[in-house]
């Protein structure tokens, strides 16, 4: 056979025109149109398997018209029904006939009939079963359902643009479906009076349901303001529709006042189903009162007599409820050493105290010469503390008293004590006074913090408790958490903090997590699976797990006749399905399937299984004769058409010589494809501009054979 070389204008030339030759066999919609008083069957209008099926798209069902499913026994259309309608005419399912609609159904008006002001009444007589996998959507003023046969709309069922559904003398049983809406212009409320309260009701009356709602916490206020920014983890809701608005009176990340507030969360599903869920949030104020002037230093003075001073003045970040103190200016004192005292409280009851001495000397008392400076001391474990000094000294031959309020060695409380010695002679006295400030540095200690803390769980919301800690102080402590024992915690990581603060504002934090590990259930992929009809198939469904665990098939059965489930393969995530008996082209097989999780879980589902004759298959794949591997983007890969729909497959090329140039299993034309590059010797070269041969086996028993030109 002769090579050529095309220059690139031609061989993209070549390709489209072949490309164009190649998509018109592809399988496509059925459309049947109607001429008056036609009475068409499928079997006679279209060719089976039908993608979508429009019934008077060009001349709509009219009076007197009717399409019936009449043959085979199980009728599948992978993708939607439309039927476009201007009278009175039928849409017939014998007894015995199942027709499966994968898509959606649409009950459609043409030329402005079957509307307001030009009523029509299209009846749908069903003495089979019709299952719709999508939604049923009804713009007939009047749709007519008859027969006593079933009806299953898996997703949702509604009439919309004044479009009203009614039964006939008889009415199908409707099974198994999502929600029922009925357009507010009907005369009558069928999703009520029929669908709801005929066989199984699935109008949809259920709530949203709160899987996870945040617990009660408590925050504080900041140190420049009396509000505090709100924050919790999401709500996790979930709804049996799918879809639901959530809404809130407080969003998060909101700025809270000091207070009690409660958060509300409502979800609404499109049904107008709402459920909530309420956490409270306090906002509390630990910031002690602060002094905007210093509290005033010590005061010196001789003799008896009226003694003022600046008062200090408090702020706080939220505000002072009131001040107290032990004295006024003005006031008059004796000779010796006084504390003075003002306490500032703000609305949360925190204390702030300010204090200082007024020392009153007499007028003419004995010399002191030294006096003992302020001692600082650290306290014990009782929150106390034993202080030395030693003596005052002075010119003390001549006096004749000595009194003192405390003696060295003795024991002193946490703060401030004022020490104070008067010397009395026949002149007068003198006073030395000093404080003893016994100091806390010492944190608290936390004692039983959790370690970190891993729930395993199916739910995502979770109340996880503990043994609350506890704690020590050598003063005293209190002890504030971000979360407590039984809260609810979502899915993740959540970090839990205990802070213990001392009266002396030491603070101590310790933390630990809690992980809420969500096992989530397998999922099982509702898809129509083609297999080559031979005496025994194996069948792999689409399942999967969104944790990766390991997935099996627990339990199995097939829904139709003569089709037999014989055992599980490929780590029991296949089926294998004896075909001897099998009486139709389709089958519904519901599996459910289990994981290795913690806690393990278990999902049931359905796939269908479409039996291909193998000259379907042979019909259906269809390999490119040209290609061009130049790397210009187009037509450079050897394109077999429809190959990826049969994983199963085995792919030899071989040159006129008869030597394997290229080899492959699961040939898909994406990742596995022959891109001009011989695989068969390991060097991944090119193969040179010529005719090559191709041998496509099916599974095991069908084979394609034929020639591709390779043009460079």
């Amino acid at each position: 056979m002769t090579n050529y070389k095309f220059n690139s204008f031609l061989k993209i030339v070549f390709f489209l025109l072949t490309s164009l030759f190649l998509q018109s066999n592809v399988k496509g919609n059925c459309i049947v149109d109607f001429n008056n008083n036609s009475h068409l069957k499928i079997s006679n209008t279209c060719s089976l398997p039908i993608q979508n099926l429009e019934l008077g798209k060009n001349i709509s069902l009219s009076t007197s018209d009717s399409f019936t499913f009449d043959a085979p026994e199980d009728i599948f259309i992978d993708g939607s029904l439309k039927l476009f309608s201007s009278g009175n005419g039928q849409v017939i399912i014998p007894s015995g006939v199942h027709v499966y609609i994968k898509g959606n159904l649409h009950a459609e008006s043409a030329d402005s009939q079957c509307e307001a002001g030009n009523p029509c009444s299209l009846s749908f007589v069903i003495n089979g079963s019709l299952t719709v996998e999508g939604n049923l959507h009804n713009k007939i003023n009047e749709l007519k359902w008859e027969g006593i046969g079933t009806v299953n709309v898996l997703s949702n069922f509604d009439n919309t643009n004044s479009g009203c559904m009614n039964c006939g003398n008889t009415c199908p049983a409707f099974n198994d479906n999502g929600s029922c809406k009925d357009d507010g212009n009907c005369s009558e409320d069928f999703c009520i009076t029929n669908y709801g309260s005929e066989a199984i009701k699935k109008a949809d009356t259920e709530p949203p349901v709160f899987e996870y709602c945040p617990g009660n916490q408590t925050i504080y206020t900041s140190e420049t303001g009396c509000t505090a920014t709100a924050g919790w983890s999401d709500p996790i809701v979930s709804d049996n529709s799918g879809t639901f608005t959530l809404n809130s009176n407080i969003e998060k990340g909101s700025i809270l006042e000091k207070g009690f507030h409660t958060v509300t969360y409502t979800a609404t599903d499109e049904a107008g189903n709402s459920s909530t869920c309420s956490f409270s949030i306090i906002v509390s104020d630990n910031i002690f009162p602060s002094y905007n002037t210093s509290c005033p230093n010590d005061i010196y003075r001789e003799g008896y007599q009226s003694i003022s001073w600046t008062e200090p003045k408090f702020t706080d970040n939220c505000s002072i409820s009131r001040v107290e103190r032990s004295h006024n200016p003005g006031d008059y004192f004796n000779v010796g050493s006084h504390v003075v005292t003002y306490k500032a409280y703000d609305e949360s009851n925190n204390l702030t105290t300010c204090s200082f001495n007024i020392i009153v000397q007499g007028v003419s008392g004995p010399e002191i010469t030294y006096c003992p400076n302020d001692v600082i001391v650290s306290v014990n474990s009782n929150c106390e503390s034993q202080a030395f000094w030693n003596e005052p000294e002075g010119d003390f031959e001549n006096i004749f008293s000595k009194t003192q309020n405390f003696y060295s060695g003795d024991i002193f409380p946490l703060g401030r004590t004022n020490v104070e010695y008067i010397y009395t002679d026949i002149q007068g006295a003198s006073v030395c006074s000093f404080d003893i400030i016994v100091k806390d540095d010492t944190p608290p200690v936390i004692n039983g913090i959790p370690n970190d803390i891993i729930i395993n769980t199916d739910k995502r919301g979770s109340a996880v408790t503990w043994a609350d800690p506890t704690v020590v102080d050598n003063c005293a402590a209190t002890l504030f958490s971000s979360h407590k024992p039984n809260d609810n915690f979502p899915e993740g990581k959540t970090l839990v903090r205990y802070t213990a603060t001392d009266n002396s504002q030491n603070k101590t934090t310790e933390e630990f997590t809690v992980s809420i590990v969500v096992n989530h259930p397998p999922i099982i992929q509702n898809d129509t699976l083609e297999v080559i009809k031979s005496d025994r198939v194996e069948v792999c469904p689409v399942i999967s797990d969104p944790d990766q665990d390991n997935i099996f098939i627990n339990d199995y059965s097939i829904n139709s006749t003569g089709g037999q489930i014989t055992n599980r393969t490929q780590a029991n995530q296949c089926l294998e399905i004896s075909t001897v008996d099998l009486q139709s082209q389709y089958s519904k097989v519901n599996i459910e399937v289990c994981d290795d999780g913690i806690p393990a879980l278990c999902t049931s589902g359905e796939f269908t299984v479409k039996f291909l004759p193998q000259e379907d298959v042979s019909s259906n794949i269809k390999p490119y004769k040209i290609f061009t591997p130049d790397n210009d983007t187009y037509n450079d890969v050897w394109i077999i058409e429809n190959i990826e729909s049969y994983p199963d497959n085995r792919v030899s090329i071989f040159d006129r010589w008869g030597r394997v140039v290229y080899e492959a299993t699961g040939y898909n034309n994406t990742s596995v494809v022959f891109n001009g590059k011989s695989n068969s010797s390991g060097n991944n070269a090119d193969v040179p501009t010529d005719t090559y041969f191709y041998n496509i086996v099916i599974g095991n028993n069908i084979k394609i054979q034929g020639y591709v030109e390779l043009l460079r």
